[in-house]
């Protein structure tokens, strides 16, 4: 695993940092293709560069932005390189935050990033078999050959602090993915796979809560 960097002050509160990395895997486990055996045949790789611009905080705001530019790769014995199941090429990431006086503060994080793969459906078969409970076998095309959408989801946070001696009561609210986007992280289909929907993450969530520090 190779890794380097360079980080640089932009005057007293702000900072920049660049990475980048390549990592290999040998004599990963994997199936042995027509059997019920495992060998150490596979391999993969792992590479991309990281860059985040940093404000610190000076008593009234701080935030940082962050992107990522990745690839994944796995290899089996006798097959072409594929995408990793995980594989994430872009991923950006924004948070803010602002201390509207020394008990209240604001805040706000941004993500985005590639969507998830999957291995589509490409057609379906009759399945006969007594044990059957659909009547049908899907048809896979290659293995996370597919990406879905993006990845977008918008955080706002507030907190205020009571405090006491000695200790201090925290009231935060809190609203994820505030525009509601229907994010895939999945797909599903009903008994025929003739019909495939996505399944999606978080929807619009507001909540509250308190919490103590002593």
């Amino acid at each position: 695993h190779i890794v380097a960097g360079v980080e640089q002050r932009l005057g007293a509160l702000a900072s920049i940092k660049v990475e980048g990395y390549y990592k290999t895997y040998r004599d990963r486990v994997i199936e042995v293709s027509g059997s019920d055996l495992y060998s150490n045949d596979g391999e993969g790789i792992a590479r991309g560069v990281e860059l985040m611009l940093k404000r610190e905080g000076n008593g009234r705001w701080f935030g940082w932005i962050s992107y990522s530019l990745a690839q994944s790769l796995r290899l089996d014995k006798g097959a072409d390189w594929i995408a990793y199941q995980y594989d994430q090429p872009n991923t950006l990431t924004l948070v803010g935050s602002y201390n509207l006086n020394p008990a209240w503060s604001l805040g706000s994080k941004v993500n985005w990033h590639s969507g998830p793969l999957i291995t589509p459906v490409i057609g379906r078969t009759v399945d006969n078999s007594p044990s059957s409970n659909t009547g049908w076998l899907p048809v896979y095309g290659a293995a996370y050959s597919e990406r879905l959408d993006d990845y977008i989801r918008v955080d706002l946070r507030s907190d205020y602090a009571f405090r006491f001696r000695g200790w201090r009561l925290n009231f935060y609210a809190e609203i994820i993915n505030l525009f509601g986007r229907p994010n895939p992280a999945g797909v599903t289909y009903n008994n025929d796979y003739s019909k495939r929907e996505n399944v999606n993450n978080l929807p619009f969530l507001p909540y509250i809560g308190l919490g103590a520090e002593f």
